[in-house]
């Protein structure tokens, strides 16, 4: 301010203001009035209108590129993996967040899926950026395989009277399973134990597998029969191999086929 008699004309502070709101909560019209007076008390005052306008686009830096199980949800908000943007504005601490994704298609098992992310601010002025998120199967099928069993030797072992595996794979099919048997025999011929392991391929080749044990074992005795009582005179001979006539007992088994027959006397004097 200049006074053609006051040097040091006086400028009242603050000035006066009026606030105007504008199109959006960052966006204002400002008039400001400034009053300027003697020292003999006459003012004058001037207009100043200051338009305040947002017109900075946010900005905002995706998530890096994400590998992903082809299972897997793709929404962050259940999937914390997949990863949201960091985004910062010079006026709104409350941006609008939005995706739209475009699907690109599969290179072999592979699918890959653009990730278009946009960050608005109550202006209307956004910016966006890109991931890109890979789909792939590198899992293979659950298998199920049936209960472990044990049974006892000579009985039917197969899948038929054992049980069969089941596959389901969570992006596509399963092969029926089929099974390969390891044998360890245990403490005689006829005990061992079967480790029978079951697998299954999906549609990427990658193989899921589950293990059945079968224990195999011998816990029933031979049945015998012996020779009918009889009688002979003293100094014949006792042993059944040479005399023949006191016969030999008679066993068999469920399980071994050549069953040893032993004897041993016991002797009452009459």
């Amino acid at each position: 301010a200049t006074d053609n008699c006051d040097p040091n004309p006086m400028v009242l502070q603050p000035p006066a203001e009026m606030t105007i709101p504008g199109s959006c909560p960052q966006a204002k019209t400002i008039m400001r009035i400034w009053t300027a007076i003697d020292a003999c008390g006459n003012s004058a005052t001037c207009k100043q209108t200051i338009m305040v306008q947002d017109t900075i686009r946010p900005t905002i830096i995706c998530p890096p590129t994400v590998t992903l199980q082809c299972y897997e949800s793709l929404d962050p908000m259940v999937n914390p993996n997949v990863g949201t943007p960091v985004v910062t504005d010079n006026c709104d601490q409350d941006l609008a967040i939005g995706k739209v994704d475009t699907d690109l298609g599969f290179q072999g098992c592979t699918q890959t899926k653009s990730r278009n992310w946009i960050a608005a601010d109550d202006c209307n002025t956004a910016a966006a950026c890109s991931q890109l998120i890979y789909l792939t199967d590198s899992e293979g099928p659950k298998v199920s395989c049936p209960d472990n069993a044990t049974v006892e030797c000579g009985s039917d072992t197969s899948p038929t009277t054992l049980g069969t595996a089941t596959a389901v794979d969570s992006c596509g099919t399963a092969t029926a399973p089929t099974f390969t048997d390891v044998i360890t025999p245990g403490e005689c011929n006829q005990s061992y134990k079967i480790t029978r392991t079951w697998s299954s391929l999906d549609d990427c080749g990658n193989e899921g597998t589950c293990e059945q044990i079968i224990t195999v074992e011998d816990s029933t005795p031979p049945e015998i029969t012996c020779p009918a009582d009889l009688t002979i005179n003293c100094g014949e001979e006792l042993d059944p191999t040479i005399n023949t006539a006191l016969g030999t007992a008679t066993a068999s088994d469920n399980c071994d086929a050549q069953t040893k027959v032993t004897y041993e006397d016991e002797t009452e004097t009459g």
